[in-house]
């Protein structure tokens, strides 16, 4: 847990994420720092005391991924201009829960996106995205924390595909 604490990157003016390397200096990057994050969350629920600064900055930073415009999540800080996905997106609003934020406008928007992404391209079916998986996962866990309607639209989507789509010994 020190070593995630200590590696949180001071890349960017806000800085808050984590990188690929266990290094404070490495550019930031979103499906890392939902990992380091997870694996802060376990601690703190197995009763291993967290840096409570530590939270906050990763919650401002991904916070700061954030784009209000259309409610999604961009990949890093330090990469200002990018395209967001349902995969970023969904892992995104994931963190937050993790961090203990279950409401405010990145949440609310962040999950509008989500369900608007799945209503308009299909995503989180199988095959129609190139991190199916990732984008499943995340997408699941953001959907049940949200509860309710996006937890009814989600759930038999993802159950239905994940059933049609393994192989006889049950792996996919």
């Amino acid at each position: 847990i020190r070593v995630i604490e200590d590696s949180q990157t001071r890349y960017s003016k806000l800085y808050g994420g984590w990188g690929y390397e266990p290094s404070s200096d490495m550019p930031d990057e979103a499906s890392v720092t939902v990992t380091a994050v997870q694996a802060l969350r376990a601690a703190r629920n197995a009763g291993i005391a967290v840096d409570s600064r530590v939270v906050e900055k990763a919650i401002e930073y991904v916070k700061a991924c954030f784009d209000p415009s259309d409610g999604s999540y961009r990949y890093s800080i330090a990469m200002a201009r990018q395209q967001s996905t349902l995969a970023l997106t969904s892992a995104a609003v994931s963190t937050l829960n993790y961090l203990g934020t279950y409401e405010g406008e990145e949440v609310e928007k962040g999950l509008e996106f989500i369900m608007r992404n799945l209503r308009s391209s299909g995503h989180g079916i199988r095959g129609r995205s190139g991190h199916y998986f990732y984008e499943s996962f995340y997408t699941t866990l953001a959907t049940y924390y949200a509860g309710g309607t996006f937890w009814r639209m989600w759930c038999p989507k993802i159950r239905e595909d994940l059933v049609n789509s393994a192989s006889a010994d049950g792996s996919w």
